[in-house]
Parts: C-alpha cells; sequence; structure tokens
C-alpha cells in the first residue's frame, strides 16, 4: 500500500495522512543537531521508518531527538562507519499504525550529529493529536 492511500486514525478518529522528509546533511565543525520535521502544537510526531546512509569512514552515531539541542531527548540511535570507498546505512520500518519512536507533544524531530560527517536521511512519519 502507498503511503499516498494509506490513511490512519488517531484515538478522536480524525484521518492522519503519513508524510515524509528526507534531506543531507553535516555539521560543520563537528556535532549539533538539525531539524528533521518541524513542531505542532498538540500534535506528537511517529516515526514508522527510517534510513541512513554515509560515506563517512569515521565512526559516527546519528541520534534522532526530541529537539535541537545537545541536551535533547534521544530517542533513536545508530552507529555507522563505512569503510573506505564505500556508501553504508541503516534502516528501518513498522506497519502504521505502529511506529518507531514518538517526539511527544509540541516537540521538533531533529537529527543529532556527533562529527561533520554528511548523512543522508529519509523518515517516514505521521503527526497524531497527544
Amino acid at each position: 500500500q502507498s503511503a499516498a492511500s494509506l490513511i490512519i486514525r488517531d484515538i478522536t478518529s480524525t484521518g492522519v495522512i503519513p508524510s515524509t522528509a528526507s534531506g543531507s546533511t553535516s555539521t560543520a565543525g563537528g556535532s549539533g543537531a538539525n531539524t528533521v520535521v518541524s513542531p505542532e502544537t498538540g500534535r506528537n510526531i511517529k516515526v514508522y521508518a527510517y534510513a541512513l546512509t554515509t560515506t563517512g569512514i569515521v565512526s559516527i552515531s546519528p541520534r534522532f531527538t526530541t529537539g535541537g539541542s545537545a541536551g535533547a531527548t534521544e530517542l533513536w540511535r545508530i552507529a555507522l562507519q563505512a569503510p573506505s570507498s564505500v556508501g553504508t546505512g541503516a534502516n528501518l520500518a513498522v506497519q502504521p499504525p505502529g511506529y518507531l519512536f514518538a517526539t511527544g507533544t509540541g516537540n521538533t524531530l531533529a537529527l543529532y550529529l556527533d562529527s561533520a560527517t554528511l548523512v543522508h536521511y529519509s523518515v517516514a512519519y505521521f503527526k497524531e493529536s497527544g
């Protein structure tokens, strides 16, 4: 079933349309957070699939967090390190309305990088009343 034809019902039986966010990011000069999905008042961001890839040969631990700072709550951590001249990655998915992790009501979904290595990401999510 494609994401376009999939409608998830939240607890108030309101239709929730799945969305995706994709991009490439590198934190210049070291570590930092990058916004993946902006918050929405009264809603949780529930991630049901993600994919991360890199060609960086430095060990990194990208973390999905609830906000854009080093002290934000960690939701999910992945360890990545590519061999020389080869890409590596991680992905995981569950069938909605199941989800892997959620931000909590009104919080940003961010990708925190502990290195300046380039990371490509894709996230499938839906927002649900909190």
